[in-house]
């Protein structure tokens, strides 16, 4: 019949309305940061501040912890340990259970956003329907059974739930490759966090930080020297000028420890432990480049709690095996003591990951790290209070001034960049927006006139059962 062989036609010029965007448009909708007002803009970039102010006070802790408790030095792998495991609950409580809670939230708005979008689809069919056979039967509403099929509605997820599933051992495969991939980014990032806390054993916790700034310059050329990235601008200036007053900030204690007769500002433990801070720095520049290359495999919570569980089934065996089954040092904590124990495991070693995510997301990743200096700042702060330990050479202040005005002026124009980047990209992404509508308007142009014609062809009362109206005959 006439009816039937237009349906497909019809079904055409309605599309439905989730292919309106084009993939380019749907994937800058997702790495577009939200809207915020001033005051949730401010609140983050706080939140910002505040957790690079965090991440800087665990050399401080972790030193103090190792040199200045009322009783032994705590054994490092052991220390180590105990910071792991009183992170693990914290990880589940602050992270695991409200991203499950996100997670289910989320799903459940998806599927009233699909049901409700099913039956605006619905609801246009059938006014299509309706339309399309009272203009073909001079009035008489008569709906074309297939038009009002289910199955056709291309919101409807039924069909993916007949896809074939992977066999048990290619699954299992899968399995193992992510927990692979993990299990080696999540080691290398204990690994950081271990020689970090040995660093901070030997050298001043400032000394310590001063390296560990360098990170963001070691991952930079990191990209462009592995991942074959563009270089960032003015890198090499900033790098050899943060050598520079690092260097200063070397003679400078060198300077402090003669003038004072002290070797624990400059000595060869403070040399091993520039070195093993190096390693950190190296480390943690190993880490950002395989998040880069291993982002299709594993997510960032896989790679958190691999981990938490490299650093616990790692750390402790050679614990016992390198400095011994002695552990009483957890009983002969002061409750001073246990506090800056805790505030390390779940403050700076849980929130201050979260923060650092949070933030990210929200005011974006260029404005983070423009913060970076504050690790600094507040190492020197936590080392004069907690530890006592005050740089008084004014060559020190003078390197301490020049690294941190270097580093947060190139990070800063690391940002503007940034920013000015993502405008040129909306506005291209507009204009795009602008040409697709025009496209889209005159293809429904084309499609209204397909539509009228094809309503001559439909065999209705009013033909003469050939498909032509009598008056032509």
């Amino acid at each position: 019949m006439g009816s039937t062989k237009q349906q497909p036609e019809a079904e055409a010029s309605n599309p439905a309305p989730d292919k309106a965007l084009t993939v380019t448009q749907q994937l800058q909708a997702k790495a577009a940061l939200p809207e915020l007002s001033r005051v949730n803009y401010a609140f983050w970039v706080v939140m910002a501040v505040l957790a690079q102010l965090n991440w800087g006070l665990y050399p401080v802790c972790t030193r103090y912890l190792q040199t200045s408790t009322n009783h032994k030095p705590i054994p490092t792998l052991q220390l180590a340990v105990v910071i792991n495991i009183i992170a693990y609950p914290a990880l589940v409580i602050f992270y695991t259970i409200p991203s499950r809670i996100r997670a289910h939230l989320a799903k459940r708005k998806q599927q009233q956003q699909q049901q409700w979008q099913q039956q605006q689809w619905q609801q246009q069919q059938c006014i299509t329907a309706l339309d399309m056979a009272s203009s073909a039967s001079c009035g008489a509403l008569e709906v074309p059974p297939a038009l009002l099929n289910p199955d056709q509605d291309p919101n409807d997820n039924t069909a993916a739930k007949d896809e074939p599933v992977l066999p048990l051992k290619e699954r299992l495969k899968a399995g193992a490759r992510v927990a692979a991939v993990a299990t080696i980014v999540g080691g290398i990032v204990a690994l950081q966090a271990l020689t970090n806390i040995y660093a901070a054993r030997l050298a001043l916790a400032y000394l310590v930080q001063l390296v560990f700034m360098f990170g963001p310059l070691v991952v930079a050329l990191a990209n462009t020297y592995v991942l074959k990235q563009p270089s960032p601008p003015k890198l090499y200036p900033t790098l050899a000028a943060a050598i520079i007053g690092a260097a200063v900030v070397l003679i400078g204690q060198w300077l402090q420890s003669r003038a004072t007769g002290a070797a624990g500002g400059f000595s060869l433990d403070t040399l091993w432990g520039l070195l093993l801070a190096l390693t950190s720095t190296l480390l943690l520049a190993a880490y950002f480049v395989l998040l880069q290359v291993t982002r299709r495999f594993v997510t960032g919570e896989q790679i958190l709690w691999a981990n938490r569980n490299v650093a616990l089934l790692l750390f402790t065996p050679l614990s016992l095996l390198i400095e011994g089954t002695d552990w009483s040092w957890v009983f002969l904590l002061t409750p001073a003591e246990w506090g800056i124990l805790v505030y390390t495991g779940v403050s700076i070693y849980t929130l201050g990951n979260i923060f650092i995510q949070s933030s990210t997301r929200r005011v974006g990743s260029p404005l983070v790290s423009v913060f970076l200096s504050m690790r600094l700042v507040a190492s020197i702060l936590g080392s004069i209070v907690l530890l006592h330990d005050v740089p008084t050479s004014p060559v020190t202040w003078v390197g301490f001034g020049l690294v941190i005005g270097v580093l947060s002026a190139f990070l800063a124009l690391q940002a503007f960049v940034a920013r000015k980047k993502a405008a040129a990209a909306e506005a291209a992404a507009e204009a795009a927006a602008a040409a697709a509508s025009k496209d889209d308007d005159a293809e429904c142009a084309a499609d209204n006139i397909a539509g009228k014609q094809a309503v001559v062809d439909v065999e209705s009362p009013c033909s003469n059962g050939t498909g032509k109206h009598a008056d032509n005959k």
